[in-house]
């Protein structure tokens, strides 16, 4: 264990020199930043511990053959049918609001971020150890009783010592805080420390409590059978579970709190990729994982960068880029600029209606850098750019680089088959990106019009939507179908004019019907407004929980 312990030690203090973590950066928090940081930790997790509630609902509706309004287990795990989940999110967003008005230094990232981390690292344990398909994991209680009471059990321990150690390292955070020890992130870094040392002795006796239930409530029955998540091979279950427990706790705290620390050597002390996050999910759901990319429907927002959360003038949707993605979003429509000697997201004049309170435009690095902070923090996510680009080429290749998204980014050769989503998250090139420039020429700059085509984008009512092509060529593989209404601009009251079904999925399902092309990006103003989720749900073949 020392050998484990000096090898994350020494990774971490080269972490925090690379990320230029120092005594210039150090800073003593006043009691309302302090507020901040102990607030939003205590409502994560708050979120945390719903989803696991959350999920072994649903696992015990699934082991008693009554998942309700449910078509399948894992549509209960993941649309949230009790709504318990949606207010523990929105009650960490109110507590973010309410007291964070003075910013932290350190250690504080956008409440949507945080809220999916925790959202996220909580399913991911339960991944873990059952797989990403519940309905193929879970055994009927019926027939196999202790088989069903052993996959409740574990879960449940398993669940309380990720809370546990989440609990101990924010308890550190908290304490250190307070006492003026922790001035920097590298302070916040130290606290993960404690997993191992373990002042309270709660980690202790959270896995000895796991080990128990393995050895007694699961006794002679198949563990590696009842559990086919990542321990199903390993000679100890309990240690695995808790291993997986260390990593999920870890990843969250380093998320949450943009920290440096290497969790894929703290969980245990290999550079293994036993904490690499993938647990068989793609884009939320295990069943996308073998489908190409052109295979898939996504959820898509225009004019992305045009939100009233951030006080843009005229918005087209209610929310920013970062809680977008956090929502579930999967691609976004990008208009970017040159003005006033810089590069900026901005739509027709990055001046227009510029005033008091008002934005017309947002640097083009710092729009890139949010997509970027999301797929750092969403390892299973695979997300698509579609540029109306009025810069050049280098120019965004520019932006990428210093957005650090120029790893991340896919190339596609025009011709040649989409790879899946599985083999996208695998290779690390997570970034889709589409660009209305025909001069384009670097292969991961896809010209759009080469690889997709669209329906007209300037419908004045309802009646005038059709499927018929607007741009681009039908034989492409991507299909983008535009759903919004444009009076000068968008609106909410357009879009809750369309937004809604029946008329979505019966447009959806007709231009479907008319090309026989899947649509590929749904795109549309206010995507909070209606059913846009549940329609491409309904594209992806995944079934819902009926209200």
């Amino acid at each position: 264990m020392f050998q484990v312990r000096m090898m994350f030690l020494v990774s971490m203090l080269a972490a925090l020199v690379v990320a230029g973590v120092g005594p210039a950066a150090a800073q003593l928090q006043s009691r309302d930043q302090q507020a901040c940081l102990s607030t939003v930790a205590k409502s994560a997790a708050k979120l945390s511990l719903t989803q696991a509630k959350a999920y072994a609902t649903c696992l015990k509706a699934a082991a008693g053959a009554d998942l309700g309004t449910c078509a399948k287990a894992q549509d209960c795990v993941d649309v949230d049918p009790s709504g318990k989940i949606a207010i523990a999110v929105g009650m960490l967003r109110d507590a973010d609001t309410k007291a964070c008005t003075v910013a932290p230094d350190f250690g504080h990232r956008p409440a949507p971020l945080v809220a999916m981390v925790a959202v996220q690292e909580s399913l991911g344990l339960e991944d873990d150890l059952l797989g990403a398909d519940l309905d193929a994991a879970a055994v009927l209680k019926a027939s196999q009783a202790r088989g069903a009471a052993c996959q409740s059990k574990i879960l449940g321990t398993a669940g309380k010592l990720l809370a546990t150690l989440g609990a101990t390292y924010d308890s550190c955070k908290k304490a250190g805080l307070a006492a003026g020890s922790i001035i920097s992130t590298a302070g916040l870094d130290a606290c993960l420390g404690r997993f191992d040392s373990d002042p309270s002795g709660k980690i202790a006796k959270a896995r000895s409590a796991l080990a128990a239930v393995a050895t007694a409530t699961c006794r002679d029955l198949d563990l590696g059978a009842l559990f086919p998540g990542n321990c199903s091979g390993a000679a100890d279950f309990a240690a695995c579970a808790a291993t997986r427990a260390r990593c999920r706790a870890c990843r969250r705290a380093v998320s949450s709190d943009n920290l440096a620390s290497d969790c894929e050597l703290l969980d245990d002390g290999l550079a293994n990729n036993s904490c690499s996050g993938h647990a068989g999910r793609c884009n939320g759901r295990a069943e996308l994982c073998d489908r190409t990319f052109d295979a898939v429907s996504y959820p898509t927002t225009h004019n992305s960068f045009s939100n009233a959360e951030e006080n843009w003038t005229n918005p087209n949707q209610r929310y920013g880029i970062t809680r977008q993605l956090s929502d579930g979003v999967r691609a976004l429509m990008l208009d970017t600029y040159y003005y006033a000697g810089d590069l900026y997201l901005c739509h027709a004049f990055c001046n227009m209606g510029e005033g008091p309170g008002k934005t017309p435009r947002e640097l083009l690095v710092s729009g890139l850098g949010k997509i970027r902070d999301f797929l750092d923090a969403n390892p299973n996510a695979v997300v698509s750019i579609i540029f109306e680009s009025y810069i050049t080429e280098s120019q965004t290749t520019q932006a990428f680089s210093d957005a650090g998204l120029a790893g991340m980014v896919h190339s596609q050769t025009q011709g040649q088959p989409w790879p899946t989503l599985d083999a996208l998250i695998a290779s690390g090139k997570r970034l889709v990106v589409f660009t209305d420039d025909s001069a384009a020429s670097l292969p991961w700059h896809h010209y759009v019009w080469d690889f997709a085509w669209e329906t007209n984008y300037s419908f004045y009512s309802a009646a005038d939507f059709s499927c018929a092509i607007n741009r681009g060529n039908a034989a492409n593989s991507l299909f983008i179908l535009n759903h919004f209404l444009t009076h000068t601009f968008g609106s909410s009251q357009l879009a809750n004019q369309v937004n809604h079904d029946p008329l979505f999925i019966n447009r959806a399902l007709q231009c479907r019907s008319e090309s026989g092309r899947l649509p590929n990006f749904v795109t549309v103003d206010h995507y909070d407004i209606g059913d846009v989720f549940s329609v491409v749900r309904k594209m992806n073949g995944l079934g819902e929980c009926v209200p």
